[in-house]
């Protein structure tokens, strides 16, 4: 299982309470970092979850404004403030490709959940030698599924995904949203 967007850990403390072997997470934003680690430790899933304190992308560093101490937040490596220095820091990021081949020793019928405010789109650039080791797919998506769909589709899966709704988040790039979730799961799967 690999969680993009581990936020306190909630989801992946499920997939581990549901029969998963091993939960690869990633959560960039310091805060939520801590506090996915604090639930990690006190559900005593330590040995199954390993929680990095990085984000998803093309293989890299990046810096980010890590001021998120709320629920969601959106990676912002856009940064120009020269006044806020004190809220960058630099974190890595992870392509699924390294994800696997990094912590993955059993890299056949892996599920991805990715709720990460904006990157999913990066799964675009993802080969799909690389998506065909996914089973099953959760995307919480924010600016239209269409494309991600398409991605999925020539990948070799079977896609659906609910209506989008529209939203206004003033501190994303774009604010304007278009939120919903797509699920995919490998042709010829139950």
């Amino acid at each position: 299982m690999i969680d993009i967007g581990a936020n306190i850990a909630d989801s992946s403390i499920y997939f581990c309470l549901k029969n998963a072997e091993k939960v690869i997470a990633l959560e960039p934003f310091q805060y939520l970092y801590n506090l996915a680690l604090k639930n990690i430790i006190l559900n005593e899933l330590s040995d199954k979850i390993i929680l990095l304190n990085a984000g998803y992308g093309t293989d890299g560093i990046i810096t980010i404004d890590n001021r998120t101490t709320h629920i969601s937040g959106q990676i912002r490596p856009d940064l120009t403030d020269r006044f806020q220095n004190n809220y960058k820091s630099k974190i890595t990021t992870y392509s699924l490709k390294s994800l696997i081949n990094t912590y993955c020793v059993n890299n056949d019928n892996l599920i991805l959940k990715m709720d990460c405010e904006g990157c999913e789109y990066n799964l675009l650039n993802e080969d799909d030698e690389i998506l065909a080791k996914f089973e099953r797919i959760q995307i919480e998506y924010h600016y239209g599924y269409s494309e991600l769909e398409k991605k999925l589709e020539d990948a070799g899966f079977v896609v659906s995904h609910t209506h989008p709704r529209k939203a206004y988040q003033l501190d994303y790039s774009p604010p304007k949203l278009m939120v919903g979730y797509l699920f995919a799961k490998r042709k010829n799967q139950p």
